[in-house]
């Protein structure tokens, strides 16, 4: 498994989803079981997870669209669940944030269910736009980093740990203004000075968050204080800079032993960043809490100034035009991509046409959980149209093998794209694509792939 392709273990973790507007994600499905909650009328299901369901809703007094999170019916009867999911609304209440997601109303169904109202966000998740780019650039880590961290030590202040800030529960919207950024899911905060019926709601050595992201302490079962945080807010910095996770491994304990024994990776070996970010990550993952950076604010003091700093890689040479191919996996049941053989499925496609592709003389430039793109660099005296034929070629090898791969998950579409398009290459003696037009996958790669090899209107006027 390739370092690019660990962005599948998020999918594993226990998410309810973000309460997200995203258009060009398509139309989801009309909830079947719920159609009223308190002053809200149920619109439609915008995700379901582990521990409920997300519906879009219209408050009935003032025409306002919210997202309700009702818990799910079989955990109505647990206790420490139920006290749990209330406890997300009074952390929330506690903090008053502006880069917090606003919960307006408590309540509870007719069944018991408790549900509770919040604003419904418009953007995508920031797990969603690493997976679409691979990674993000240093421009946006500040934009992004910067709401966050004022978030986190807001939460801090009021006595709130998150205890599982991670890519899938930021929401970024870009607008003309900027970007704006809202912080999710506090459904397993930890109040500081809980009540004291709160006792026992988390019991000594019960594991509460996202494997990947998990402090040491964490993992060990002890005592947590805010630096858990501020460890989180390490691993998404290193996942933002290189569109990987710093620790990973298929097998939890491995994964766990890694959080506990091995020194933080540089970025700046996975990725073309500024060896500024190197000390910023090593301090955030430090083992003992006492190593770390104190405070959200200190972290985000110190990527400010990394922002600043050269970035030692040589200027890319002159752009050059380039083949790209790339191969997308989604799911045609929502429901599958949290299902183990549905993932394994993926992630076999994906081994296949990164072998073909690599095969075939294309250096593969990204790897995302749902995303695989090859890349070759054409030569001056390239003939185009014999160069585009040649990509056509392998993509339809690369269709016609997957059509073909041991066991294939009927809950799983695999389409292939070809583009035509502009390419920046590193200089040395074996130069890899940086950067360009054909890396924007946004730019030109289709939101409907309606064909089993696409090839975009750049190679079809050159064939």
């Amino acid at each position: 498994m390739t370092a690019q392709r660990k962005l599948n273990v998020d999918a594993l973790s226990e998410t309810d989803g973000p309460t997200r507007v995203d258009d060009r994600r398509g139309t989801v499905a009309e909830s079947s079981e719920l159609t009223t909650a308190g002053v809200y009328d149920i619109v439609s299901q915008l995700g379901a997870g582990g521990g409920g369901t997300v519906y879009r809703g219209v408050d009935r007094t003032n025409g306002r669209e919210v997202a309700v999170k009702v818990l799910r019916r079989d955990l109505v009867f647990d206790s420490k669940l139920v006290t749990r999911f209330a406890r997300e609304v009074r952390a929330v209440n506690l903090i008053k944030h502006p880069h917090i997601v606003e919960v307006f109303e408590f309540g509870e169904l007719p069944d018991g269910r408790p549900y509770y109202g919040m604003e419904l966000l418009a953007g995508t998740d920031l797990r969603s736009l690493i997976d679409q780019r691979g990674r993000i650039s240093t421009d946006h880590i500040v934009p992004i980093l910067a709401p966050v961290c004022a978030a986190v030590s807001a939460a801090h202040d009021a006595g709130v740990i998150h205890r599982d800030l991670k890519a899938r529960n930021i929401m970024v919207d870009e607008q003309p203004d900027g970007l704006h950024v809202k912080l999710l899911d506090f459904g397993i905060a930890k109040l500081v000075e809980p009540d004291p019926d709160e006792r026992g709601l988390t019991r000594a050595g019960t594991l509460l968050g996202t494997p990947v992201a998990m402090a040491p302490e964490q993992v060990r079962g002890e005592a947590i204080d805010h630096r858990a945080d501020i460890y989180a807010l390490g691993i998404l910095l290193y996942q933002m800079l290189t569109g990987a996770f710093p620790y990973y491994s298929d097998h939890e304990p491995e994964l766990f032993r890694m959080h506990l024994e091995d020194p933080p990776p540089r970025p700046s070996a996975a990725a073309p960043v500024s060896a500024a970010y190197d000390a910023i990550v090593a301090r955030a993952l430090a083992k003992s809490p006492d190593d770390r950076y104190q405070r959200a604010t200190d972290l985000l003091a110190a990527l400010r100034s990394a922002a600043h700093a050269p970035d030692p890689t040589p200027a890319p040479v002159a752009g050059c035009d380039a083949l790209g191919v790339c191969v997308q996996m989604s799911f045609v049941d929502p429901d599958a991509c949290d299902d183990e053989d549905a993932l394994d499925d993926i992630m076999n496609a994906q081994d296949i046409a990164d072998e073909i592709l690599r095969d075939n003389g294309f250096e593969v430039a990204l790897t995302t959980s749902s995303t695989v793109l090859g890349v070759r660099a054409l030569g001056s005296a390239t003939d185009s149209a014999h160069a585009c034929q040649l990509a056509r070629d392998v993509g339809e090898t690369i269709r016609q093998e997957l059509d073909q791969r041991d066991d294939p998950d009927d809950r799983v579409l695999v389409r292939v794209a070809v583009h035509f398009g502009r390419a920046t290459l590193n200089p040395g003696a074996s130069a890899t694509v940086s950067g360009g037009e054909i890396l924007d996958l946004a730019a030109w790669l289709p939101i409907d792939l309606d064909e089993p090899v696409t090839l975009t209107d750049a190679v079809t006027t050159r064939l």
